[in-house]
């Protein structure tokens, strides 16, 4: 069933403040009516924004350069209405009007507003949202509301009891179906979706996952088309009964929809699910940040070898992670990748030139030994802060240089063996409250007994390196 979406609603809301001033005085007063306030009077200025969140299109992208065009055009429109409004003045770039007469001047607002409706509508705008017009003040009475309706035909409909909208002429995603007004999707039971759909005669590759598609619904299982190639934000989040998921390899886009849109440059997608194992089939190449964020069932996850980086925080607060099959060569693991996981051995990582983040392994108390892998050459601040439990660490040849506390209170280590011939560089640095830090802030070396294992021939290279020779007393050859 085809039915066309109203896409543009556009709405101008006009307010008044309140805001008395002392004196208003007559220098550089021009004034757009003949008198000029001669009493306390109340300014206002005038404000436009759009409003994305009543977009009802998910798919709709949206062009800046032509938003802040409309919105220079349709300020202009609004401060050509105050300046032909009788009873408003313009003093000190601002607007004033005479408290006593402002039921006169709401009155010619909404003349003027009256005026200026044909000239909005005839701009046929195309906007992925609600475009809000306000002149503002103190108080922010509302006094005048138009609806301007503008719609591009949209085609959504309903393919075996799953909703879809076109993206083009040619692709459809699957969108929520609503069940309350809560934004939660009503979908439930095992669900497959297709690679292709009909409608009216025609067929559609399904290449999308709406924003909030099935948040917090019932679904129970899945299938996903070998045609998939985007997920949108909040899609599976808080899917309580749906345990197990395979992405299929042409997924490789990750986008946010302007509708539901966050702080976060990408938002989770599979956040306060209750999945337990996801296989990322080969022929994905890209994960994008928090994609498994705050996923906190998961245990299971098999990444195949076309997935070389780890971003920000994809696996982050997966506190019962600790199945991890990485079938490709990591060049870098970004920051608080893996915060608060269950990982317990860094053997299932493959490094080329890696590089870590800040706090990438942060509180990984599942870690009894820090055993980091041949090929890693930089490791990052707090890289393996509070592993409390681990009590040994082993840092490969290939790392070239270390930041401030990668070990931050790692209270049971007892060993740290470093293979390199040559020392790395370490970094240090003093706070702003006279606190000196390195590489090894925050490890009390006497209380908890630490040795510095190097090997035999460079004992002496590392006790006069920069920053190495401060912990001389601890170094031991192996």
């Amino acid at each position: 069933m085809k039915k066309l979406v109203s896409m543009f609603a556009f709405i101008a809301t006009i307010t008044l403040g309140a805001f008395t001033l002392a004196s208003c005085g007559d220098d550089e007063v021009t004034p757009s009516t003949p008198s000029q306030p001669q009493g306390p009077t109340s300014s206002c200025k005038v404000s436009v924004r759009i409003d994305h969140n009543a977009n009802p299109n998910p798919f709709a992208s949206t062009d800046k350069d032509a938003e802040d065009k409309v919105i220079q055009e349709v300020e202009s429109l609004m401060l050509q209405a105050l300046e032909n409004t009788e009873g408003i003045v313009k003093k000190y770039g601002g607007y004033y009007y005479e408290d006593s007469k402002e039921d006169q001047v709401l009155s010619a607002i909404r003349a003027s507003m009256d005026k200026l409706e044909p000239t909005i509508k005839s701009k046929k705008l195309d906007l992925d949202g609600q475009l809000v017009c306000e002149v503002s003040g103190d108080g922010f009475k509302t006094i005048w509301i138009k609806a301007f309706e503008y719609t591009q035909s949209l085609i959504s409909f309903t393919y075996k009891d799953i909703n879809y909208c076109a993206i083009n002429d040619s692709e459809v995603g699957v969108v929520i179906k609503p069940r309350n007004g809560l934004g939660d999707s009503a979908y439930a039971g095992d669900i497959e979706i297709p690679e292709t759909v009909e409608n009216d005669g025609k067929t559609y590759t399904v290449t999308t996952i709406g924003p909030k598609a099935f948040y917090n619904c019932g679904i129970t299982s899945i299938v996903l088309p070998k045609t998939l190639t985007t997920l949108y934000n909040g899609c599976f989040c808080y899917t309580k009964s749906l345990t197990s998921i395979t992405l299929p390899g042409k997924l490789n886009s990750y986008k946010e929809s302007s509708g539901y849109a966050t702080s976060s440059a990408t938002s989770p997608i599979f956040d306060n699910s209750a999945i337990t194992e996801a296989v990322l089939e080969e022929g994905i190449t890209t994960l994008c940040e928090k994609m498994f964020d705050g996923a906190d069932k998961l245990q299971k996850v098999v990444l195949p070898s076309t997935v070389t980086e780890i971003p920000n925080q994809c696996f982050s607060r997966c506190q019962n992670l600790s199945d991890i099959t990485v079938n490709g060569v990591i060049t870098s693991i970004g920051a608080q990748s893996f915060y608060h996981t269950a990982i317990k051995d860094l053997s299932v990582f493959k490094f080329k030139n890696a590089s870590t983040e800040k706090w990438t392994f942060y509180k990984c108390d599942q870690l009894e030994e820090i055993n980091i892998p041949e090929g890693m050459a930089s490791i990052g601040t707090r890289c393996f802060s509070y592993c409390e439990n681990a009590t040994s660490a082993t840092i490969p040849a290939s790392v070239t240089s270390m930041a401030i506390g990668i070990f931050e209170s790692c209270k049971a280590l007892k060993e740290i063996h470093v293979k390199g011939d040559k020392p790395a560089t370490l970094e240090e640095m003093t706070l702003d409250s006279g606190e000196y830090t390195c590489t090894f802030w925050k490890l009390d070396f006497t209380a908890q007994g630490i040795t510095i294992y190097v090997p035999a021939a460079s004992v002496d290279t590392y006790k006069k390196a920069p920053v190495w020779s401060k912990y001389a007393d601890y170094i031991k050859g192996e």
